[in-house]
């Protein structure tokens, strides 16, 4: 293995090299995880890790929108993800019938 790839299991791998070219098909995330990490990995893991091709392709837009809304949401926590996600939690945890969380109803 290449410098690195120490503590990144192939799934890790597969979405780094997405993560730096969403557009990319699996022939070349394969190609580009053997070229940064000396790994292969099948067809099938890329599958598990980041989808099929035809549908990242079709989402292609909306993960871009939501990249920018999820940093803009993130930056408001100042970058805290354990914040964020806690507020994620409390709002998904509202009864959306009276607008309020389970210990007020």
């Amino acid at each position: 293995m290449k410098s690195g790839s120490s503590k990144m299991n192939k799934c890790d791998m597969i979405r780094e090299a997405f993560r730096k070219n969403p557009i990319a098909k699996n022939s070349q995330i394969k190609k580009a995880v053997f070229q940064q990490y000396g790994v292969n990995c099948d067809q099938n893991l890329i599958i598990a890790a980041i989808g099929k091709y035809k549908d990242r392709i079709v989402n292609q837009s909306k993960h871009i929108i939501m990249m920018d809304e999820s940093r803009n949401f993130l930056s408001k926590f100042n970058g805290s993800v354990e914040q964020a996600c806690y507020y994620i939690k409390l709002i998904g945890s509202i009864d959306t019938t009276t607008k309020k969380h389970p210990a007020q109803v």
